[in-house]
């Protein structure tokens, strides 16, 4: 009995010692892409897109920026609210027309079937965000940029200097160098606001040697301009001409995104 007892003392010593010196489960590292999803599903997972789409309605402004920000998240993840979004720029309230606008800015060319109806929205002259929509095109018709620059090119002239600033950066994404649109940034050069001005003048110098057309009006302002508009020229003029690559120069200039 006790030669009994003792093997079985032995046997269990040798299972315990032989399942410790197993090696560890091998657990996955979540890849960058999981780990995204699961902070994003931590905010915003508690309500489903329709019921942040309602909330961008909602009268409080923190609301429709949570709502803007949930929505933008779900498209990431394939969940399309663009068609919503549009009926809402076409006819909600000032302020929900204006989140709606910028939660398709941040969806970009996922929401280019938004393109027409952001070009009405600029064109809405009750509407006074109508610098939201010019940004928003900015984003969503790179794509195709065709439709949307005509009516951008049309804001420039306006009577909302923010509209006209927001117009000059939206096409300074879409214009490609194209010689219509270079003819109307060198023509902005001359607006009745400094900071459009400077937008203007940082749009030319984006395009580099594209904007080649701009030159004379560029070495005017350099030369006539007040200081912050000739000190953005002076760099533009050297980024055209190839001497370096244009960095942005923005001065207080409000609307962006």
């Amino acid at each position: 009995m006790m030669r009994f007892c003792a093997a079985v003392v032995v046997v269990s010593v040798v299972l315990l010692l032989g399942v410790g010196c197993r090696p560890a489960a091998v657990v996955n590292k979540p890849t960058k892409k999981q780990e995204a999803w699961e902070k994003r599903a931590q905010v915003y997972t508690d309500k489903m897109p329709s019921e942040w789409l309602k909330l961008i309605c909602h009268r409080d402004s923190a609301v429709r920026s949570k709502a803007v920000d949930a929505l933008i998240n779900y498209a990431k993840d394939g969940k399309d609210t663009v068609d919503e979004l549009i009926v809402i720029v076409k006819g909600g309230s000032p302020d929900a027309r204006l989140s709606a606008s910028r939660a398709l800015a941040g969806m970009s060319s996922k929401a280019h079937r938004a393109v027409p109806a952001l070009c009405a929205a600029l064109q809405d002259t009750r509407w006074p965000h109508r610098d939201a929509a010019a940004e928003a095109l900015g984003r969503v018709a790179r794509k195709s940029p065709d439709k949307a620059v005509p009516a951008l090119t049309a804001a420039l002239n306006d009577k909302d200097e923010r509209v006209r600033a927001a117009a000059v950066r939206a096409l300074s994404t879409l214009g490609n160098g194209q010689r219509d649109v270079v003819a109307a940034l060198s023509a902005a050069l001359d607006d009745s606001d400094a900071n459009v001005r400077v937008e203007a003048v940082d749009a030319l110098g984006r395009m580099g040697p594209q904007a080649k057309a701009a030159m004379p009006a560029l070495q005017r302002i350099a030369q006539q301009g007040d200081f912050m508009v000739k000190q953005a020229a002076e760099e533009a003029i050297k980024a055209i001409q190839g001497e370096s690559q244009h960095s942005d120069v923005h001065f207080n200039v409000p609307g962006r995104l």
